[in-house]
């Protein structure tokens, strides 16, 4: 589980959630119940019935986010399955039918761009418009390898992130490709201006077309060691989720108000200071926090066009 200490979001991830609804829906109910939290569940669709989709919504879920890479067998052949797209498209049904006339979950696709998708992601959106979907997210593929894990091993830990390049095949696009992809992203932002949904593209429009093909990022800082907190399900408080077995203590033998910023914690943080662990230069999930000034100017001028909303 993921928490950012002192917010007001609560989020579900690792694995699939709906593995255990048994855990899942009392957990969401009695948090809904007890805090003013906002829960979200992001899922793939495969273990969703119209059962749980109905127990979700009486459980009190806010937003319900689903991977969705492509349209039909563009997906399906991503995800290596037939049967996928059809679990996606049957899930936004029930979850329509099941909030009735109400507003909650709100359902969101999210898109991972890459070089498998680049040339047919943008047909999500016009998909998820007809399928009366609150909101489309796009964020791109973020990569690793084994040389670059060896060269982040702090401590002797060595990181343990979810995903990792097989062999010499990435997933990255490449310069044309980047360019195509940027292309699209700003068709579907004048396109959504005239649409009932919403269109979030920050992780995509903080990216250059050089990163996009690198894969190098500009993280000068880390938000996320700072502002969420991995839990294992164990209780184990991680301080990056990429090293699962760098343990700042444990939420059974501690409250998380001792752990969280504790010496351990703290040195961590020294090594991301230090430059010492080399991921981070990889790593997508800092890029949307580390905007240049020019993307600060470019994101308040699109805000200000009504391109995203």
């Amino acid at each position: 589980m993921s928490a950012a200490l002192g917010a007001r979001n609560y989020e579900l991830f690792g694995g699939d959630a709906l593995l255990r609804p048994d855990v899942l829906i009392p957990l969401t109910a009695y948090i809904k119940s007890k805090t003013g939290l906002t829960c979200d569940l992001p899922t793939n669709c495969n273990l969703m019935t119209q059962k749980i989709a109905r127990d979700l919504v009486d459980a009190g879920i806010d937003n319900v986010w689903i991977s969705l890479d492509g349209v039909g067998d563009d997906h399906n052949h991503i995800r290596g399955r037939d049967t996928t797209f059809d679990k996606v498209d049957q899930t936004i049904e029930w979850l329509h039918k099941a909030r009735g006339g109400g507003k909650r979950p709100l359902i969101h696709i999210n898109t991972t761009i890459s070089n498998l998708n680049w040339d047919v992601f943008d047909k999500v959106l016009y998909y998820a418009e007809a399928k009366g979907v609150d909101l489309h997210h796009l964020e791109y593929a973020g990569e690793f390898w084994d040389e670059l894990l060896d060269q982040s091993v702090i401590d002797s830990i060595r990181p343990n992130p979810y995903f990792v390049r097989q062999g010499e095949t990435s997933i990255l696009v490449d310069e044309e490709q980047a360019r195509t992809v940027k292309s699209k992203i700003e068709r579907m932002k004048k396109d959504v201006r005239h649409m009932n949904i919403s269109l979030q593209s920050e992780n995509m429009d903080k990216l250059t077309i050089e990163q996009m093909f690198t894969g190098l990022c500009d993280n000068r800082r880390c938000y996320v060691t700072r502002s969420k907190i991995t839990i294992d399900p164990f209780g184990n408080v991680l301080g990056c989720a990429f090293f699962d077995n760098w343990i700042l203590g444990n939420i059974r033998n501690q409250s998380l108000e001792e752990i969280w910023n504790n010496e351990k914690h703290k040195r961590f943080m020294e090594h991301f200071n230090q430059g010492n662990i080399k991921i981070c230069d990889y790593c997508i999930l800092g890029v949307q926090r580390n905007p240049t000034v020019i993307q600060n100017v470019r994101d308040h001028i699109n805000h200000a066009l009504g391109r995203v909303r």
